[in-house]
């Protein structure tokens, strides 16, 4: 059909901030199959490597993987793939400020500032997170009387933390709690039976 074509947009690397980008980072593994701290992880979008010779996209794009420098060649590959020695990618900013820049945009055209965007919003489960910046705020919104409200997912009881969720409200972090039917079921049957989903602590189905 005329006019649903998809179009590519490349960044335009001339111009700020990516001009003035340094160059990335690369370390080699010290054993086979064992990622060095901070390495960069990959995902399915456009994603531009800054080398001597310019910006490089890797080859073999995918998520959930590291970027193998060959000379000026890169790979998305697999962490179990990779041996002592192997160079890879050091970054977690996707901005260009550590040298690699993910290119978010390439296949959108002009969007709502209320479309969905994956990994788009400053807290995402996707994102590092510093947790002592979260818990100082949540010490400060406690202590100037502010209103903390909780989106907690099933997760909260399948992963044993029912005690600690119960600390938070006794020592004043709760002050609401918006739930769907999963996480109330699954905290009557801890109440009641000690079990997440049938299994107990141990991962033992309950007789």
């Amino acid at each position: 059909m005329p006019g649903t074509d998809t179009v590519y947009s490349a960044p335009d690397f001339g111009a700020p901030p990516l001009v003035d980008a340094p160059l990335a980072t690369f370390v080699p593994l010290v054993k086979d199959g064992v990622l060095p701290e901070g390495f960069f992880s990959t995902s399915n979008l456009p994603t531009y490597v800054h080398l001597q010779a310019g910006w490089v996209m890797p080859s073999r794009p995918r998520m959930d993987c590291a970027i193998l420098r060959r000379g000026d060649a890169l790979e998305t590959i697999e962490p179990r793939k990779l041996v002592a020695g192997d160079l890879v990618a050091i970054g977690l900013a996707e901005d260009g400020t550590e040298g690699i820049f993910v290119h978010g945009e390439g296949f959108l055209a002009p969007h709502s500032p209320n479309e969905f965007r994956f990994m788009s919003t400053a807290v995402s489960r996707e994102r590092p997170v510093n947790y002592e910046v979260l818990a100082s705020r949540l010490v400060e919104e406690r202590d100037r009387g502010g209103y903390l409200l909780w989106v907690p997912g099933p997760a909260l009881v399948h992963s044993r933390a029912r005690a600690d969720f119960e600390w938070f409200i006794r020592n004043g972090f709760v002050q609401a709690v918006l739930a769907g039917n999963a996480v109330a079921v699954h905290d009557l049957e801890a109440a009641m039976f000690g079990t997440a989903l049938g299994m107990t602590e141990t991962g033992d189905h309950e007789d």
